[in-house]
């Protein structure tokens, strides 16, 4: 079995969307709900919130549970900001509520997601600090795929466990920022040699929700889970592997002891 050297291994993960099964219904539903509210006190906000959170649920749900589904949304996806105890509808949110496009709402989140994060606790970001992860995935699996179609052919894809073992998982990719063609080289050697891969869901979940947050954004196309690019989005996928705009600002929060500036 396949497993990333432990001396590379730093494990990225993310909050995961309890609605995946009703993802675009829910976003659709929240975005026209939270941008109709406008700008409130964030108390008054997460109230209201919480209650159309229950409303859109069959289940009955714990306290505890709808707080949960609340932050994740909008930690996650970027909904709301919160600026000096007040509430307000994000860019991606209010352009959602308004245009009801969900692959261009999965685009712009997409090209934005990036490790380290606000998304993160700050143990996580400090964790990656210390380590000099600097990393938006969408952009590198983009790369990859790119790369491995221009030397094995348009049909090379991806696997969930291989973006996690090869990919999310290994500082030499999201802080060292190994060459793609050395990862998909390395892709390669271990299929050749049939070597297995840990496929536990707990294991390549977030890679796996981070890909098929890519086929929302119509940036990839899934088959029988294998992700492939979409030829399609041409455009959207050359602006995206373009695009050098990354926020750094957590280095100057952290240092790469671990300590607070």
């Amino acid at each position: 079995m396949y497993k990333t050297p432990e001396e590379f291994h730093t494990r990225l993960h993310f909050e995961r969307s309890r609605f995946n099964r009703s993802l675009e219904d829910t976003l659709l539903m929240l975005a026209s709900k939270i941008a109709s509210l406008g700008i409130l006190k964030k108390e008054e906000f997460d109230e209201i919130l919480d209650k159309i959170l229950v409303g859109n649920n069959k289940e009955s749900l714990t306290e505890k549970t709808i707080r949960n589904q609340r932050t994740e949304m909008i930690k996650l996806f970027g909904l709301v900001k919160y600026v000096d105890g007040l509430a307000y509808p994000g860019q991606r949110l209010e352009k959602l509520a308004q245009t009801q496009d969900i692959p261009r709402f999965f685009k712009s989140f997409c090209r934005q997601f990036q490790f380290p994060a606000g998304f993160l606790k700050p143990d996580k970001v400090k964790e990656m600090v210390q380590v000099g992860v600097s990393f938006k995935p969408a952009k590198y699996i983009l790369n990859i795929l790119k790369v491995g179609q221009s030397k094995y052919g348009e049909q090379f894809s991806l696997d969930a466990a291989e973006v996690t073992h090869f990919i999310f998982n290994d500082i030499r990719v999201t802080a060292k920022k190994e060459k793609p063609i050395d990862v998909v080289n390395r892709i390669r050697d271990v299929r050749t040699k049939k070597m297995t891969l840990d496929r536990t869901s707990d294991v390549i979940r977030y890679a796996r929700d981070f890909l098929n947050y890519m086929v929302e954004a119509n940036l990839l196309i899934e088959f029988q889970g294998m992700y492939t690019i979409n030829e399609k989005e041409k455009r959207a996928i050359h602006y995206i592997m373009s695009d050098d705009t990354f926020f750094g600002g957590y280095n100057k929060v952290f240092n790469s002891d671990g300590t607070w500036d």
